[in-house]
């Protein structure tokens, strides 16, 4: 089996909260500064979600990333270090970073160590934070407050501005979970645990701001043209990727009768 290895950065997309047209831009603009060299690089700077998913095999969606055969696709006809022209699905859009293609066999046994080893050592940290969030978490549970708590055993305390779904939480990431579940949740409501890229949380809403339904009748026009068009435009992609891997491309170009 060949498999290829890449990595994406995800731009969450939340109709309502911030137009899709708005955050294509800015996508767009995204791509014209990356390339192979500072993709990592400027991901990070800029506190986007950068991901970093297992190899995979052709024909197959990018592990962790619903819907995203076209990207798949892309990477495995590019070449390493090649970034993609940006993607779409029903939440994100993406840029993926091409990595190198494994040929078919068994992998070497230096890359699925180093594979292995970072995955156990995720796994452990994780395994770590929650046993001392979790008693934290009990705490809270039974009355006492979270600056309390996080004073006496160490943890990291912090109220944060107000945020969007889209939004960058300080220390927390960008568009992530922790952003959905607090807008989601209720008022002075504790969510025991959330995990971003940046570590494990636990939280509790203090302010919800109500949906403004002058403001979404305003947008909603906007909203369903923009929708429709992501929609036509991975129909077009899936038909040519389609396309493309049913081809057999001969190059002429040197021909001579």
């Amino acid at each position: 089996m060949i498999d290829v290895q890449a990595r994406h950065i995800l731009l969450k997309v939340t109709p309502g909260m911030e137009t899709l047209d708005l955050l294509r831009e800015s996508a767009e603009d995204l791509r014209d500064r990356v390339d192979g060299t500072n993709f990592v690089t400027t991901a990070e700077a800029e506190a986007l979600d950068l991901l970093t998913p297992p190899a995979f095999s052709k024909g197959r969606d990018i592990p962790g990333l619903p819907l995203s055969l076209t990207a798949s696709n892309w990477v495995f006809g590019s070449k390493p270090g090649k970034v993609s022209p940006l993607f779409e699905n029903q939440d994100n859009i993406y840029l993926v970073l091409a990595g190198k293609i494994t040929p078919a066999g068994l992998a070497p046994l230096e890359e699925v160590t180093s594979r292995v080893a970072l995955a156990v050592k995720k796994d452990r940290q994780k395994t770590a934070a929650q046993a001392k969030l979790s008693p934290a978490v009990g705490e809270i549970q039974m009355g006492r407050t979270m600056a309390e708590v996080a004073s006496e055993t160490g943890l990291m305390y912090a109220v944060t501005d107000t945020f969007t779904v889209n939004g960058n939480i300080p220390d927390i990431g960008y568009g992530t979970e922790f952003n959905k579940l607090a807008i989601y949740g209720r008022v002075g409501v504790l969510i025991p645990e959330v995990e971003t890229l940046r570590g494990l949380f636990a939280l509790t809403p203090l302010w919800i701001s109500q949906v403004d339904e002058a403001d979404f009748a305003a947008r909603k026009a906007g909203i369903q043209g923009a929708l429709l068009t992501r929609a036509q435009n991975q129909a077009v992609q899936d038909w040519y990727a389609a396309r493309l891997e049913d081809s057999v491309i001969e190059d002429l170009r040197y021909w001579q009768p």
